[in-house]
């Protein structure tokens, strides 16, 4: 989109920081996007993930100021358990070396010299689809990102659920089998440990005896073509997904679950398949009202959510 169409109330910053790859973006209010800038994220620890971070927030600072927009905050969506109130990743994800108790908001704002915000990357991207997307306008949605794990936010009553500092809705860490296998947090059984995209691919390569190296998105893909061993690992997935969809909708009662992550982005007919197994389980009269929806704004969501942390703070009273 061309900034000259971001109008004159001032523009923020959207930062996206995954375990592989660093974004940026201009965002304006009405939640368009100019100027992604990407790189590789830096595997070599924190000092140089920072100082990626911060070169391309400057980056697309100087975009800005080239054509006369003015940058009101930046905002960032990462992985990890955050201190929203402190903007402090407590404890990140193994993707990135050395991502624990990082003071990401200070160094930010020291770096760039503009108010920074920092939140988790799914209720990131849960605002965003609030806003703009496939939960525009709606009060009560549980937004589960599927991906190399899986990720949680929740919004009741139109409030994001935080927690006592900020870390609630850790939802892939919700224990599907008590039996199950030990997650890497402690807890047994762990719902990523069996729907993960992570999950998939260990467990194809266990049922294939390791006879290749499996991604969850082949295993997919190869359920979608017919692939019998496939099929049995991916109905394994939906079942254990649906049992903790279930759970959630019992929980929190929401009128949206929304889907995201890369398992979800190009799967139409997974949605379909999970839709229609939690549809038949639990209590009729929450579950039967429930849209099940895959988030509509892409790889998007996580830029348009961050940049607007600052109008959310300004609404909710949070992350100041």
């Amino acid at each position: 989109m061309a900034t000259s169409c971001m109008g004159d109330d001032g523009v923020d910053i959207g930062v996206d920081l995954g375990g592989t790859k660093l974004a940026a973006a201009l965002v304006g209010a009405d939640g368009r996007v100019a100027e992604r800038v990407s790189r590789s994220t830096p595997q070599t620890g924190r000092d140089d993930v920072l100082d990626a971070l911060t070169e391309t927030v400057r980056h697309v600072l100087q975009r800005a100021s080239k054509h006369g927009l003015v940058v009101q905050s930046v905002g960032i969506g990462t992985a990890g358990q955050i201190d929203v109130m402190r903007g402090v990743v407590l404890a990140g994800t193994a993707n990135i070396h050395d991502w624990n108790n990082v003071p990401l908001r200070d160094a930010v704002a020291a770096a760039t010299g503009l108010t920074t915000f920092v939140d988790n990357d799914v209720p990131v991207v849960l605002q965003a689809e609030r806003e703009f997307g496939a939960a525009q306008g709606c009060t009560d949605v549980v937004c589960l990102t599927v991906g190399t794990g899986i990720g949680g936010a929740v919004l009741t009553g139109g409030r994001l659920l935080r927690g006592a500092w900020g870390g609630a809705a850790e939802l892939g860490h919700i224990s599907v089998d008590k039996h199950g296998p030990v997650c890497a947090c402690g807890f047994r059984g762990c719902l990523e440990m069996f729907a993960s995209g992570t999950a998939v691919a260990r467990r194809m390569a266990e049922l294939t005896h390791g006879d290749r190296t499996w991604t969850g998105v082949e295993v997919f893909q190869a359920a979608l073509c017919g692939d019998v061993l496939a099929e049995q690992v991916v109905s394994e997935a939906i079942d254990a997904l649906a049992y903790g969809v279930v759970s959630l909708i019992h929980t929190f009662n929401p009128k949206i679950m929304l889907l995201g992550g890369g398992v979800f982005s190009e799967a139409e007919w997974l949605r379909e398949r999970l839709e229609n197994k939690v549809h038949r389980m639990g209590i009729q009269s929450m579950v039967q009202s429930v849209h099940i929806r895959r988030v509509s704004l892409g790889t998007d969501a996580g830029l348009i959510g961050a940049a607007r942390l600052r109008a959310m703070s300004t609404m909710n009273g949070e992350l100041s």
